[in-house]
């Protein structure tokens, strides 16, 4: 989340993994993709289509608007699903539904309205969101320049630091696996035998799959 907009990711359990792909949208670069589990649903199990009610469980992501603005949002969306971007629980012209013909990594803009919340889900499938810019009018928020990233690839564990900081690696069951300090920008961390890990940074917690 970043001022001006709140992004609030599906509920339930088991519901996100992580990919490790780079791509880049509107001069912002994410390196990393957040992937569900669930499909999405709302509180009683019923599609969007169905009831007419915006999910609460599964992988779908939810952004409340403090302030008028365009939001960009980056999503992965497997082909032939149904997907939507919803305003409270309306969906918006143009995407009730849509369909893609292959697997798409695509940035969708959209304006938003104060006071309104906006989801983008897909039906029966699980989209994937790479990360978000908002543009409000005070100027660009990009969060994926100020966040903290922690994704894998070919067995090493990367963490892009914001700032200078202290990194925790542990186990699943809570064995403290690694304490190293970041420098701001990309650190890079060999030699952690496969399995998944809880990086702390802060008071951010990741899991990364190694």
């Amino acid at each position: 989340s970043v001022p001006g907009i709140t992004l609030t990711l599906g509920g339930g359990t088991n519901v996100w993994s992580v990919s490790d792909s780079t791509f880049t949208f509107d001069k912002a670069t994410y390196v990393a993709g957040l992937n569900g589990n669930t499909n999405p649903v709302d509180g009683n199990g019923k599609k969007f289509s169905a009831s007419g009610v915006p999910p609460t469980v599964g992988a779908f992501y939810k952004f409340d608007a403090a302030v008028d603005g365009t939001l960009d949002a980056a999503i992965i969306i497997n082909s032939g699903k149904n997907s939507y971007i919803v305003e409270d629980a309306t969906a918006l012209i143009g995407y009730n539904p849509f369909t893609v013909a292959v697997k798409t990594y695509a940035s969708y803009s959209i304006p938003v309205k104060t006071g309104k919340s906006y989801y983008f889900f897909s039906e029966a499938s699980k989209m994937g969101i790479m990360g978000f810019v908002f543009k409000s009018q005070t100027g660009t928020v990009n969060p994926a320049q100020t966040a903290n990233v922690v994704y894998t690839s070919a067995g090493v564990l990367y963490i892009k630091s914001a700032k200078a900081d202290q990194a925790v690696v542990y186990d699943l069951l809570g064995k403290k696996i690694l304490s190293t300090k970041l420098n701001e920008g990309l650190n890079e961390f060999s030699g952690l035998a496969h399995g998944s890990y809880i990086v702390k940074i802060g008071i951010e917690t990741t899991k990364a799959v190694l």
